[in-house]
């Protein structure tokens, strides 16, 4: 009785873990502030996350302003979530010869995806301070402060923010935040000089 017992708890438990849903929040929280980790997000995957993707394609086409290939990288996600909202897929665009600027983007089943717009900001950041663009500073300016070094040029509405920082002396980056309910996608664009 007991071995029976004990078959048909690991019955149980096997099966329900089989159909878990994989949750991506913890390696896309990061996004939520100025769409960092953006270059980073599909390296080092743990194997829980491995095992939600069911496939991965590729697809290069020649760049639009002849600067190499742009690789367009879908993975096709099974029984994934993130920020407690079902996923479908994530697609990665990069450049094979210009390595600093990339757009990542996530898929989500159905448009609930917009109520995440206010948890999502842009931070400028250098050794002297640091300058916030909250959700509910919408309108399109400039925030420019000598004395802390920061340096950014913005345009922010309730579907994202396209920020130019030239904050802290050193590089220059344009990063994009776009919540595009046509295709329930929510992208992030970094591209650095």
């Amino acid at each position: 009785m007991t071995k029976i017992y004990l078959a048909t708890i690991l019955t149980i438990v096997s099966a329900s873990s089989a159909y878990a849903e994989t949750d991506w929040t913890p390696k896309l929280t990061l996004l939520q502030d100025s769409c960092s980790t953006s270059f980073h997000i599909m390296d080092d995957l743990q194997k829980k996350y491995q095992n939600s993707i069911v496939k991965k394609s590729e697809a290069k086409k020649k760049n639009k302003y002849d600067v190499g290939n742009d690789i367009v990288t879908t993975y096709q996600l099974k029984d994934a979530t993130a920020f407690g909202l079902p996923i479908e897929k994530f697609q990665q665009l990069a450049n094979d010869s210009y390595f600093s600027s990339i757009e990542f983007s996530i898929f989500f089943k159905d448009s609930s995806f917009l109520k995440l717009r206010p948890s999502f900001y842009y931070k400028a950041n250098s050794s002297k301070g640091e300058y916030f663009l909250m959700a509910d500073n919408l309108g399109k300016g400039g925030h420019r402060d000598a004395d802390s070094d920061i340096n950014i040029e913005f345009e922010n509405t309730a579907t994202g923010y396209d920020v130019s920082d030239e904050s802290g002396g050193g590089m220059s980056c344009n990063t994009i935040l776009k919540f595009d309910k046509s295709n329930n996608s929510l992208s992030c664009s970094v591209t650095c000089d």
